[in-house]
């Protein structure tokens, strides 16, 4: 219905002033001019009532939509927000509220009554439900109103990067590079002054764009790492304590086979974030590699205690991932299949 309401609006005014030339013809000339003043008066009481109306529902809006967001941390590590009944209804409100406000005829006369602030804020609850499509809605939407908006070029930067993480655990190449060539446009249009965790994102864009391509241009993807290694090492030059930096650091000295040092660098992430599903997940695989080196040379008692470590990692793994909106539910149940071969003793991933 959207589409019609400036045609509409064009034919109510139109009839207006065709009413007001056919009154000014019937009234005496000397009452018109009253009649005009008072129906301006009468028309601007009425706008400043709908824009006090708007701009207060707007405010209750942002209100709401930052205390539920509260606690909401799109960081490495950060536990999920598991809402209850209360919460989900007026988050339902709220999201009811927005999109009224998206489809009103008011918003042509009157100015925006919700901000890029509490757009970000149902971002970030959507985020954190795994509600992928109504984030992608609301940054872009917050962006449109707020081009200067760090934390929704942040978050939506990441939304992409989680998106096609999910393509690539699935094997979809394709759709896992559209994601992540939306996520390298997003970069020509970043404000000024960017902090260390958006350098951190942009690591984790070109680290995912080498994946998408080691399996069919390795020369490429080797471009991909390089420049992911040098912008993971900025991301810690700004902040050396930074565990999401630390962990897209491990991931390409394990693309570059450098299994040890890799291996302490997740750690190291994992010890700054205890609850850091990925640096786990990488920890583990990191062990597994490390396993099937030890293997290769017949280290035998080395590769026990690398398969140790693989199931010790893959463990924690699975009680994060479950929860984690970057790991895709059904994830946990690969890890524990994967779990039950390392305890069986098999082997077969080292083939």
């Amino acid at each position: 219905m959207g589409k019609f309401w400036l045609p509409l609006v064009l034919i109510v005014i139109a009839l207006l002033t065709s009413v007001l030339g056919i009154v000014k013809e019937l009234l005496p000339a000397k009452l018109f001019p009253p009649l005009l003043l008072y129906l301006t008066v009468g028309l601007t009481a009425i706008g400043s009532a709908l824009q006090f109306y708007q701009d207060y529902q707007g405010l209750v809006s942002k209100n709401k939509a930052s205390e539920l967001s509260a606690g909401i941390e799109p960081i490495a590590g950060a536990l999920p927000k598991t809402f209850t009944s209360k919460e989900s209804s007026a988050y339902a409100e709220v999201k009811d509220s927005v999109e009224r406000f998206r489809k009103s005829p008011l918003k042509l006369f009157i100015a925006p009554s919700i901000d890029a602030d509490t757009l970000y804020s149902l971002s970030l609850i959507a985020f954190n439900q795994r509600n992928f499509a109504d984030a992608e809605i609301n940054l872009e939407y917050a962006l449109k109103l707020n081009s200067e908006h760090k934390e929704s070029y942040n978050l939506l930067l990441q939304l992409y990067q989680t998106q096609a993480m999910h393509f690539l655990q699935k094997g979809n190449y394709e759709d896992a590079e559209a994601r992540l060539k939306k996520a390298e446009h997003l970069f020509e249009y970043f404000p000024e002054g960017i902090d260390g965790r958006t350098v951190a994102l942009i690591g984790y864009v070109y680290k995912s764009l080498g994946q998408v391509y080691s399996s069919s241009d390795i020369d490429r993807a080797r471009q991909y790492w390089s420049q992911a290694e040098k912008v993971f090492k900025s991301a810690l030059a700004l902040n050396e304590h930074d565990a999401s930096a630390l962990n897209g650091l491990g991931n390409i000295y394990y693309f570059q086979n450098r299994y040890q040092e890799a291996f302490a660098l997740h750690k190291d992430a994992l010890s700054r974030a205890p609850n850091y599903t990925a640096a786990a997940n990488d920890a583990a695989l990191t062990s597994e590699a490390l396993m099937c080196k030890a293997l290769s040379t017949e280290k035998n008692k080395d590769a026990d205690m690398w398969r140790e470590e693989a199931i010790l990692f893959w463990e924690k793994a699975i009680l994060l991932s479950s929860k984690d909106p970057q790991f895709e539910p059904e994830y946990a149940s690969w890890i524990i299949r994967r779990v039950n071969e390392l305890k069986r003793g098999n082997t077969y991933i080292c083939k």
